[in-house]
Parts: C-alpha cells; structure tokens; sequence
C-alpha cells in the first residue's frame, strides 16, 4: 500500500516568552498508509496538535518535508490546498464546528455543497452517513437541541461525506463525558475501516489510543512507537 502522509524531519518553533524560541517539534518523521489508523497520544503542551495541523496543511512548519496524498507541502499552493481540503481530506476537531442555524442533515452535507453537488445528491450522501452513525432520527434537528455526543458523529458525518482519503482528528472526544466518549470512539473507529479512510488522530486518552492500528507518542518533540 502507499503512503497517503509522510513527514520527514519536520521542526516547528514558536517564540518563548523568555525570548528566544522553544522548539516544539524536534525532527518527526511519520508515514501513515492507506487505510491506516494512527493515533498520536502525548501529554498537553507536547505540541500534538500541532503536529496533526502541520500535517493536514493547516499550519506552517520550520524545516523538513511534508508529503500529503503524494503532494510536497512546499510544492502545493493555497488554491490547491483549498481543493485538497474539499475534495480528500476530513476533519474532526474537539468542538464540532456545527453551523448553529442548519440542521444536522445540512451540517453533514455542507462539504458536498461547497464542492458544488446538487442538493438531491448531497443530502443523500450526507443522510447516508448520519444513518451510519445513528442519527438518521436526528437528521433535522439543529445543533443546539443535540447532546455533544449527536454533535461530535455530525461532524463525522461531515467529514466522511466527501469519501476522504484521510481524516485528522484533534482530540475528538476530548470534551465528551466518558459514556459518550466511548460510543463517539467507537464510530469514529469503525467508520474509518467500513470506508477504507486511513485516520490519524491525536488524543491524550491511552485507552483511546491503544485501538488504533499503531500508537505513537509525542515527547520531547520526537515520536516513538509505544
């Protein structure tokens, strides 16, 4: 199988407070492959979601190499990443994003809009994802009258509308109460392998991480097998 990411050497710095700069990510090498489910697990600070959003193209890095779905981050310009972004990668973030004024048939569609589908085949594809995640029943209720477990499988739904390559998630279930951090795991997890989408996600819940296909974890700026 390819490599849908590969992050070679990568080094990101922000500026200290003390002056200077304090180097968060000190030479990470990744390769995640098609269908893969990757979890990076590390203590707060550690720079996790950093490194998720450097690898989804989301945020600059210092030095090395970043290689999304065959494509060199230094050679891809901005419309190109916007493409990408609509076309082949999903994402999953600890708040759900939801769009307070649509229904979660809308919310979960929205991708397949802004790329341009007709309504009939967006709200199919979307109704078709909600459905496997438990909320067909939900589909017209808004953000507002959803538990935050309904809204983090909604934001699932919306990211696997557009048949990702690879979805990142930055910590998915961080704000969720135990019982429903387990079900959102759990169809988080499945979802990923029914669709073939390979999946990285950072998380700071070991027992969370451990179900992924490989573990990683983040420390002192390196990644190393657990």
């Amino acid at each position: 199988m390819n490599d849908v990411l590969r992050l070679e050497n990568v080094h990101k710095s922000f500026p200290s407070p003390a002056g200077g700069s304090l180097e968060i990510l000190s030479g990470v090498d990744l390769a995640v492959r098609e269908g893969e489910i990757v979890a990076i697990e590390g203590r707060s600070g550690s720079g996790k979601s950093t490194l998720l959003y450097i690898a989804a193209l989301l945020a600059p890095y210092d030095s090395g190499e970043v290689e999304l779905l065959g494509r060199s981050a230094s050679e891809v310009g901005r419309d190109e990443r916007l493409e990408m972004r609509r076309t082949s990668i999903g994402f999953v973030f600890q708040s759900s994003l939801l769009l307070s004024d649509f229904t979660a048939l809308e919310n979960a569609a929205m991708p397949l809009l802004i790329q341009g589908k007709g309504r009939p085949e967006a709200y199919d594809r979307a109704f078709s994802m909600l459905s496997m995640l438990g909320l067909s029943e939900r589909k017209d209720h808004r953000p507002d009258s959803l538990s935050g477990g309904e809204k983090q499988r909604v934001a699932i739904a919306r990211a696997l509308a557009i048949s990702p390559k690879v979805i990142f998630a930055d910590e998915p279930t961080g704000s969720l109460d135990e019982k429903s951090a387990d079900i959102v795991e759990d169809m988080l997890l499945d979802a990923a392998r029914n669709t073939g989408a390979a999946l990285v996600y950072v998380t700071h819940n070991s027992a969370f991480a451990t179900r992924a296909d490989r573990t990683l974890l983040l420390s002192e700026g390196r990644l190393s097998d657990v």
